[in-house]
């Protein structure tokens, strides 16, 4: 199901992607990093409030999981929840002390920036395409 997805985001067919992920999701409900790649793609989908759910469902499962905190503290700044982001991104700087980018986007929304100002965008979901998936998208 994932590499599935991963070919229909390729090809730039989100929609069918997020839904392979939702299926995918229904068989493993506690793979963390299928859940975390359904979250990332309703972000970038503008679909806050199901990326907040998942992200939500995540930590309960594994409050220390630092990226689902990272995303979530992303998507709270974007909903300009700014309290609950700091709060996020709080966290995933004691997870990972000496991240200056983590220190760097708390300072951010404590002066009322965006979180990523002056830091960039964040990675999209899929970085590299894998050979079998290669192969797939070029036919």
């Amino acid at each position: 199901h994932f590499l599935i997805a991963a070919v229909y985001e390729q090809r730039g067919e989100s929609a069918e992607a997020i839904a392979k992920l939702e299926e995918a999701r229904q068989l493993a409900p506690n793979d963390l990093e299928l859940a975390f790649q359904l979250a990332v793609m309703y972000r970038q989908r503008d679909q806050l409030t199901k990326a907040q759910e998942e992200l939500e469902r995540v930590k309960r499962i594994n409050p220390n999981h630092s990226n689902t905190r990272y995303l979530l503290g992303l998507v709270y700044d974007d909903k300009d929840e700014t309290a609950k982001a700091i709060s996020e991104f709080e966290v995933v700087a004691q997870l990972n002390p000496g991240n200056t980018q983590v220190q760097q986007i708390i300072a951010n929304l404590k002066a009322g920036n965006s979180a990523l100002e002056g830091i960039g965008a964040a990675p999209a979901p899929i970085e590299e395409t894998p050979p079998e998936i290669e192969e797939i998208v070029e036919e």
